[in-house]
């Protein structure tokens, strides 16, 4: 076969270097899949043959070495063209305050749901709020599934996750004694008219 299609290389007696072309990466460097088949020449081709039907399905990807570290570093230099400022400056800080201390040196390649899952609920221990930790869950599982398109990753395993859902606090209102209570003590303030105005019809900001 051709060199496009894929490549059988001899390595000794019965022994044979498969190899595939994956294409280019992100950063334009070329990436191929190699594996040695201990047998003859017709058991690599079998091989040679199975890995080609895998690339043309889209299922065949050679695990990537790069830790998460080095991968958000590329990621987010990659965002800085696509997003604000500011935004780019909390998606970096955010990475940096809660996901690279726990799992920055993992392979990507190994990263599981159930990995980030721990670091969530670690975050929630700590007493953090379900709106800091859904941030984090949203900027990460953008970043990975950047990353099953640079054909880094065959799938995304934060889409396995559900961020926690936020909690929204019950508003209390003032009775009748509390509101009688509230315009007396008001009285002096220079937003007393304000005050009453909301207190006595009910009002609601917006």
């Amino acid at each position: 076969m051709g060199r496009n299609a894929g490549q059988i290389i001899p390595r000794g007696p019965r022994k044979f270097m498969v190899r595939v072309d994956l294409g280019r990466d992100a950063n334009g460097k070329r990436q191929r899949l190699s594996k040695t088949v201990n047998g003859s020449h017709t058991d690599a081709r079998k091989v040679l043959t199975k890995l080609l039907a895998e690339k043309d399905s889209g299922s065949l990807l050679e695990p990537s070495n790069l830790t998460l570290n080095r991968f958000l570093d590329q990621w987010l230099e990659t965002m800085k063209t696509r997003l604000a400022a500011s935004t780019h400056e909390d998606y970096v800080w955010n990475m940096g305050k809660y996901i690279r201390p726990k799992m920055g040196q993992k392979k990507l390649g190994k990263l599981t749901a159930l990995d980030i899952q721990a670091v969530y609920t670690a975050m929630l221990e700590r007493g953090l709020s379900n709106r800091t930790v859904g941030y984090a869950h949203t900027i990460l599982r953008q970043g990975l599934a950047q990353a099953v398109e640079w054909r880094m990753l065959k799938i995304n395993p934060a889409d396995a996750l559900k961020p926690p859902k936020r909690i929204k606090k019950e508003m209390n209102a003032l009775d009748a004694e509390e509101s009688q209570r509230f315009i007396a003590a008001a009285k002096s303030d220079m937003h007393f008219v304000l005050f009453y105005l909301l207190i006595t019809t009910g009002l609601r900001p917006g």
